[in-house]
């Protein structure tokens, strides 16, 4: 057939490009060959996988053990580097990749085989069709267990393909249903600021789309988990905006709101008013927003955050930021002594403007 690609020189050495290869003056094994690009080689990856999943590598000897353990990190590798578009993850879910995957992120001996089983795991959960076959396949026991593994890149890749299965609500409302809520919690207390991150980030998520995961997340004493975070230090930027948000999302329940007054954040989202970081600042006035409907958080927030409330409307480049300031406001002054407060603090100079924006008082404006 005329134009036919080469199926049968896919996994031959060319002299041609051998020439052109920056490596080529490095020795070269005849005998290792490199993969077809493709999907012809996932099916037979996949069959590898489904075949070294089911040996019981316990009857190897160190050696032999040893050797299949590189050959399974090689698949997985491999099969990593094919699935890198909707196509390709299609084909590797219709022929039965994540049960296999899954099997051997959990129960392989080897780290690395564990962390590069993870990693396939994620790519494929990020599409609707591996979503889909989450449930069927029981990989949501495999994903627990691994998200308490000894190796920590095993935990973090772990902890990613939760993120990535939480990207739609079908994910989050897998994740509540198999009760993962707990070990996502569990997992904030890791050792790995890396693991904190993309979990905290998995489970703002959740808390933003299911009130239900909010209410068991409370219960395992979320807050003070967060707090606890918060007051470690010097952190990276989006670990901490995580963290806001997951605070963000607590606090649109009434008793999300009690907590968070109960365990002391406010004061702790007024200094993070002053963050670099502007997704941090909006996350935190966001969060003192949806905070400042109960009662006694208008009070609170009148005599520590009033000034620096009024200053992000002034002067916060950011749009989303300025807005939950202005709203923060609205909320305070909706005490009568938080209104007094506002017009005493800001009722001159450029101040003014607040008072007119918060207020809608156009006698205010300049």
């Amino acid at each position: 057939m005329l134009g036919a690609p080469p199926y049968r020189k896919l996994h031959y050495d060319s002299q041609v490009l051998s020439k052109r290869h920056p490596d080529r003056h490095e020795a070269r094994v005849a005998d290792n060959v490199s993969h077809g690009f493709g999907n012809i080689s996932i099916p037979r990856l996949v069959d590898f996988l489904m075949n070294a999943a089911s040996e019981d590598s316990n009857d190897l000897m160190d050696e032999a053990a040893q050797t299949a353990a590189a050959d399974r990190r090689d698949a997985l590798r491999i099969l990593l580097s094919l699935i890198c578009d909707l196509k390709s993850k299609a084909t590797a879910i219709t022929e039965g990749a994540i049960a296999p995957v899954g099997f051997m992120m959990e129960a392989d001996r080897d780290d690395g085989v564990r962390s590069y089983a993870a990693q396939v795991l994620g790519s494929l959960l990020s599409v609707y069709q591996g979503r889909l076959m989450a449930e069927s396949t029981g990989v949501v026991a495999n994903l627990r267990k691994a998200m308490f593994d000894s190796s920590s890149a095993v935990r973090f890749e772990a902890c990613r393909a939760i993120l990535s299965l939480t990207d739609d609500i079908m994910g989050v409302n897998t994740v509540v249903e198999n009760k993962l809520v707990v070990d996502i919690v569990a997992a904030l207390d890791d050792v790995t600021p890396a693991v904190q991150e993309v979990a905290l980030h998995a489970l703002s998520n959740v808390l933003r789309e299911e009130d239900s995961a909010t209410e068991v997340a409370l219960g395992k004493s979320l807050v003070s988990t967060l707090l606890k975070i918060l007051k470690q230090g010097d952190l990276a930027d989006d670990l901490v905006l995580y963290t806001t948000l997951c605070l963000q999302h607590v606090g649109n329940l009434r008793e999300g709101k009690e907590r968070i007054l109960r365990d002391g954040a406010i004061p702790l989202l007024t200094l993070l008013l002053d963050h670099p970081y502007e997704s941090v600042r909006a996350a935190a006035v966001g969060c003192m927003m949806v905070t400042s409907i109960n009662v006694q958080a208008k009070a609170e927030m009148k005599d520590v955050a009033l000034v620096r409330l009024g200053q992000l409307v002034l002067e916060d480049p950011d749009d989303t930021a300025r807005h939950h300031a202005t709203a923060t406001l609205q909320h305070i002054c909706e005490l009568p002594a938080g209104r007094q407060a506002l017009v005493d603090t800001f009722g001159h100079g450029e101040g003014r403007a607040v008072v007119a924006l918060v207020l809608g008082d156009p006698t205010y404006f300049k």
